[in-house]
C-alpha cells in the first residue's frame, strides 16, 4: 500500500500544471487515467524532445505510471461521465465541463486548472509560461539594468500551479466533500513574487533594476566552470581566507556589507583571479568546509551524475516497451510510502477500466 493507492483519478487537464498534479498522485499510488482528445494531448507537443525515443520528454516526465485513453468528450460524453463518476478526483480544463459532470456526483473532487480563471478581464486571454512570468512581475526584476526584462527558462510557474492543485485536492479529500477547486496559473505565478510585491504593498515603493547591488551573491569562475557563492556579512572573513584575500579584511573600502556591495564587481574579479587554478569541485568543498554557502553551476549532464542525488536514491527508471528509461524521483519523501516510477505511459487508446 502506498499513500494514495485508494484514489482513482481522471485527468482531462491538458496542461503541464494539471498533468504534474496527477503525476504527484500517481507517484504515491493513485490509479490515474489520462483522458486525451482525438490525436493526443497537446502536452505531447511541448519540447524538449528525446533524440533517442522521439517523444516529448516533458510529456514523458509528467505521465509516468498513468494509463491513457483517447476519448472525444463531445461524441462520447456518457463514457466520460461514467469514468468521472467512479473517480475520487477529476482534473478538468477551463469551461463548463466541471459543472456538467458535477451534476452526476456530489462526492467527486473536481479541480479546474486554467490560465486566468473563469472570470475577470483576462479570462479569455491566451497564457503561457512567459506570459505568466511577465504578468506576475517575476520578469520585471530579472535582467540587467537598462535592458529588457529577462524570461526565466523552464515551466516553473506551471509546476508550482500543479503543486498548488495537488495541495488543494488533498485538503478537499480531507474535508470529505465534493469540492470544485479553481486553480488559475496567473494567481499562482503572482504569489511567487510576494517578497517584491510586499515592499510595494507596505511602503508604496519598489526598486528599479538600476544596477544597485542588494544581495551578496557572487559568481566565481573556476578553471572548469562557474561557482555561485552567497557571502553573508558574517561569512566574509571565511571567504577571504579561502581565496587568500585576507588583505581585504583590514582594507577601509571593504569594512561593511554596504561598502562591499558597492564594489562587488571588483570583488568578483579578485575572487575569480584567486580561483583560476582551482576546480569548481575543490573550490566548493573549500568554501563549504568554512561554512560559506557555495555550489557549482551544474550542466544537465553534471546533474544527472550528482553524487548527492545518487546517494539519496533520487533517480528512477521506468519501463518503456521493455527498455529502462531514466525518470525523476519524488520531490518529497514519505517514510512509510514509496514513490512509483515503474512504467512510461501506455500507448494511446489503452482501455481504462
Amino acid at each position: 500500500m502506498t499513500a494514495l493507492s485508494n484514489l482513482k483519478v481522471v485527468d482531462l487537464s491538458e496542461s503541464v500544471a494539471g498533468q504534474y498534479c496527477s503525476r504527484l498522485m500517481a507517484g504515491y499510488g493513485a490509479d490515474v487515467v489520462l483522458v486525451e482528445p482525438p490525436g493526443g494531448s497537446r502536452v505531447r507537443e511541448i519540447g524538449p524532445f528525446s533524440k533517442q525515443h522521439g517523444d516529448s520528454t516533458t510529456f514523458y516526465h509528467l505521465n509516468i505510471d498513468k494509463r491513457s485513453i483517447e476519448l472525444d468528450a463531445d461524441k462520447d460524453f456518457d463514457r466520460l461521465s461514467t469514468l468521472c463518476v467512479a473517480a475520487d478526483v477529476v482534473l478538468v480544463p477551463k469551461g463548463d465541463i466541471a459543472n456538467t459532470l458535477r451534476q452526476k456526483t456530489d462526492k467527486t473532487v473536481f479541480c479546474r486548472i486554467s490560465d486566468f480563471g473563469e472570470h475577470g478581464p483576462y479570462a479569455n486571454w491566451q497564457g503561457g509560461e512567459m506570459i505568466h512570468q511577465a504578468l506576475s512581475g517575476i520578469m520585471y526584476y530579472n535582467g540587467r539594468a537598462g535592458e529588457a526584462p529577462l524570461f526565466g527558462v523552464g515551466q516553473r510557474v506551471q509546476h508550482v500551479a500543479g503543486v498548488a492543485a495537488y495541495t488543494a485536492i488533498l485538503a478537499a479529500l480531507r474535508a470529505g466533500t465534493g469540492e470544485l477547486i479553481d486553480i488559475d496559473v496567473h494567481k499562482t505565478a503572482s504569489s511567487m513574487s510576494y517578497n517584491l510585491a510586499n515592499q510595494y504593498f507596505y511602503s508604496g515603493t519598489f526598486d528599479e533594476r538600476n544596477g544597485t547591488k542588494y544581495n551578496p551573491d557572487l559568481l566565481i569562475r573556476a578553471n572548469d566552470g562557474w561557482v555561485t557563492v552567497f557571502v553573508y556579512a558574517y561569512r566574509w572573513p571565511a571567504m577571504c581566507e579561502a581565496l587568500g584575500l585576507t588583505e581585504l579584511l583590514d582594507h577601509p573600502d571593504f569594512q561593511t556589507q554596504v561598502d562591499r556591495l558597492a564594489r562587488w564587481d571588483q570583488i568578483s574579479e579578485m575572487a575569480s583571479a584567486a580561483a583560476r587554478d582551482m576546480s569548481s569541485a575543490d573550490l566548493v568543498m573549500l568554501l563549504q568546509n568554512l561554512g560559506v554557502p557555495a555550489a557549482a553551476s551544474l550542466t544537465p549532464a553534471e546533474l544527472a551524475t550528482s553524487p548527492h542525488l545518487q546517494a539519496r536514491n533520487y533517480w528512477k527508471t521506468a519501463d518503456q516497451n521493455g527498455t529502462r528509461r531514466r525518470a525523476f524521483g519524488a520531490p518529497f519523501r514519505l517514510s512509510q510510502s514509496d514513490w512509483r516510477a515503474d512504467r512510461a505511459l501506455a500507448e494511446l487508446q489503452e482501455d481504462a477500466k
